[in-house]
This record gives C-alpha cells, sequence and structure tokens, in this order.
C-alpha cells in the first residue's frame, strides 16, 4: 500500500524566440506538451515495472485531471477505490515549461491543501480496509498536503497492529510525521537541512544518521546518495555503508522514488533490513543513468547484480 499525494506534471516543450512584449521575460514558442502522473502514482509504476504492485490511498479532485489520473492508473491494472475524489478539493498539478536540452523556464504548482477532520478520517479507513491483502505500508510525503501528521499516525499505527512493517518517504519539513516507521529513506540533502550538517565527509554523514535516528525516533534510517554511496543506520547502532556504484550520474530524477519502491518491494517479499537497502541502493543507481522520470526494471536489477560496474558503465554508453 502506498499512501500520500497524486500529481499530474505538464511538460511544455518550446524554444525561446525573444523577448516578450510585454513583460522582460522570454517568449517561448510550443513545440510539445506531454504529461506523466506523479507522487505516489510514479511509486506504483517503479513497483510494477520491478514486478510488483501497490495499492493507492490518497485524494484527488472531482475535475478533469482528477478524471485523467484515475483514468490512467486504471489502465495500468491499478486498483483505484482507494482514491477519494473530493468536490472542492482541487488536484495537485506540477507544469513545467522547458526547452529541447531540459533547462526549465518555468514552473507552476497549484496551492498545496491539507485534508482535515473528516476527509483524512476517510482516508484512514480506506486504508484500513486495504491492508488486509498488503505486505507493506509506504508513507510518502510529495508537499502537495495529502500526508498530514494525522494521516502518517494513523495508518502506521494501524499498520503495526497487524504486523506490517512502514516505510516512510518524507520532506525536510514533515520527517516527525513519521517517527513511528520501521525505515525512513531521506537523501543528503534533505538531512542536512533538518540536522544542519552541510559538511560531505564520512564523519558528518556518520553524526547527521545519527541525529535523525535519535531525532524522529524510528527504527531505522536510510540515508542515500549515489555518489557518495549510501549508509543504513539501525536502531542498535549498526551502520551499513554500501559503496557508490556510479561516480557521475546523467540524471537524478526519479531516483528517491526507485530507491524507497525497491526498498519497500523487497521488504514486503520478506528480504532483511540489509539486504533490502542494497537492493534500492542498486535501483538508484540505475536510474541515475536514464533521462527523465525513469524505472530500473527487475531484468536491469538482476543484471546489475550479476555484472557490477561493467553494467553501470555500459547504461551510460562508456
Amino acid at each position: 500500500m502506498v499512501v500520500g499525494d497524486i500529481t499530474l506534471d505538464l511538460y511544455t516543450m518550446g524554444q525561446a524566440v525573444g523577448i516578450s512584449p510585454e513583460a522582460p521575460v522570454p517568449r517561448v514558442e510550443v513545440q510539445s506538451e506531454s504529461h506523466l502522473l506523479g507522487g505516489v502514482a510514479n511509486l506504483l509504476r517503479n513497483l510494477q515495472d520491478l514486478g510488483g504492485e501497490g495499492v493507492p490511498i490518497s485524494v484527488v479532485g472531482k475535475d478533469a485531471e482528477g478524471e485523467r489520473i484515475l483514468r490512467e492508473l486504471e489502465g495500468r491494472g491499478v486498483e483505484t477505490s482507494g482514491i477519494l475524489v473530493e468536490e472542492g478539493f482541487s488536484t495537485p498539478i506540477v507544469q513545467r515549461i522547458m526547452n529541447s536540452n531540459g533547462h526549465q523556464f518555468l514552473r507552476l504548482d497549484r496551492p498545496r491543501q491539507r485534508p482535515e477532520g473528516a476527509l483524512v478520517r476517510r482516508l484512514v479507513e480506506k486504508a484500513e480496509r486495504e491492508m488486509g491483502g498488503c505486505g507493506l505500508v509506504l508513507l510518502a510525503d510529495y508537499g502537495k498536503g495529502v500526508m498530514t501528521p494525522e494521516l502518517a499516525r494513523e495508518v502506521a499505527t494501524r499498520a503495526r497492529e497487524r504486523g506490517l512493517k512502514v516505510v516512510a518517504s518524507p520532506r525536510a519539513e514533515s520527517f516527525l510525521f513519521f517517527r513511528w516507521a520501521d525505515v525512513l529513506r531521506t537523501n543528503r540533502r534533505e538531512a542536512s537541512q533538518v540536522t544542519g550538517i552541510l559538511s560531505q565527509d564520512e564523519a558528518a554523514t556518520l553524526i547527521m544518521g545519527q541525529k535523525i535516528l535519535s531525532y524522529v525516533g524510528c527504527g531505522s534510517v536510510f540515508l542515500t546518495w549515489v555518489e557518495g554511496g549510501s549508509h543504513l543506520f539501525e536502531r542498535e547502532g549498526e551502520v551499513t555503508f554500501f559503496s557508490p556504484l556510479v561516480r557521475r550520474p546523467l540524471d537524478l530524477t526519479g531516483v528517491g522514488d526507485a530507491i524507497v519502491s525497491t526498498l519497500s518491494l523487497a521488504l514486503a517479499a520478506g528480504a532483511g533490513l540489509r539486504e533490502a537497502a542494497h537492493l534500492s541502493h542498486q535501483a538508484g543507481a540505475i536510474v541515475s543513468c536514464k533521462r527523465g522520470l525513469a524505472t530500473a526494471s527487475s531484468r536491469e536489477l538482476e543484471a546489475s547484480l550479476r555484472e557490477g560496474e561493467g553494467f553501470f558503465r555500459r547504461l551510460l554508453g562508456e
């Protein structure tokens, strides 16, 4: 089960052809338009490409964008009964205007909306009904408002009562939502914001991970960094380091989603924590070798484990 924001990501590709006559900003001639499903929907895509599946718990508006999200998820074979369609709620949209080289001219976001009271209770009820057929609960905060302290607490509590592991993927401002998580996955940038530690050497990283573990009070912390290697901090004091597989990543878009999806699927399948962390570290490296919002397939994951460094060199075209 995956709980959190679902977004519709719109991409307008164009070419700057001068300055607008109305204001000192670029005038962009539109060449193409496309869209992707983001947030929880991208986690589901990652799970499917790894051979797994997930049930989303989220909310969209009673609008054209919400209808599009539901239609596309159903087209992928995703069960959407856990997604509430709410009058008065606007489906989260992120619109990016970019040139053909991937340079972003402008990003537009709809304001975040936080579900309260009755809506949170309905989301919790949806999650509770779906837990019987799930192997794990993944709580993901993409900053669009769906994930609240109450929602995180209530879903995690019910999951743990049923013996289900809970994995959390927070933003810097929401770390404390997830003190009930068995594993909290974060990256170096967010960890630095939370702890105030700016240094990137090994000693600073160890302090950073231990501070988060103590600050949040969760079961373990998986601090990931493609270029510098990842660290797994466990409550008992054990720290496991996973060496970097790619020193010069091509694109970090979607790496976090690939890591937390793989981690969750492996744990749900019965893998130990360190084994699951190892697999997810591999998946993150695979996605960092691709452009755009990419995923890692189960076949690629197997090949990377079998071939090692040569697989990543080949993927990067070296």
